[in-house]
């Protein structure tokens, strides 16, 4: 696979079992990364005899769908931060083009489909393997060590 499509296709990954709210933490420094602190509330103490409801991790939920929009710009970021920038210049709505390109759509409904990665975590692992070392630990909301 082209570079561009791996990169593709690891943020397709990211997009599908990270959660929206973790994106500008994960993905972007700087400013961008200083607005995501404002407004947080913080976490309250159970109360003595309170249950306490705990998550189930999102990769054994499975993939969740995500906007096209969003893995732009999850793609976009990891471009940034790993050195790519030249790939800037080619038109990224080609390359996910054969996802899309057998339905019928009015350029009003290409901003509602929902799309899920079904890759396996050992999978993207080989991607990022073939991408020199690629780091998607760092990248991944929730990673068990």
């Amino acid at each position: 696979l082209p570079v561009v499509s791996r990169f593709l296709l690891i943020s397709s990954y990211l997009a599908s079992y990270n959660p929206v709210k973790s994106d500008l933490k994960l993905f972007f420094t700087g400013n961008e990364a200083d607005r995501s602190k404002r407004g947080k509330s913080r976490g309250r103490k159970p109360k003595p005899g309170q249950e306490i409801i705990k998550k189930t991790r999102q990769e054994l939920l499975g993939p969740k769908p995500f906007s096209l929009q969003r893995l732009f710009a999850i793609f976009y970021a990891i471009l940034d931060q790993e050195g790519y920038q030249n790939f800037y210049q080619i038109d990224s709505i080609q390359q996910v083009g054969a996802l899309i390109n057998f339905y019928d759509f009015n350029s009003n409904k290409i901003d509602s489909i929902k799309f899920k990665c079904n890759l396996s975590l050992e999978h993207v692992l080989k991607i990022c393997k073939s991408l020199n070392g690629f780091d998607l630990t760092s990248r991944i909301w929730e990673i068990d060590d």
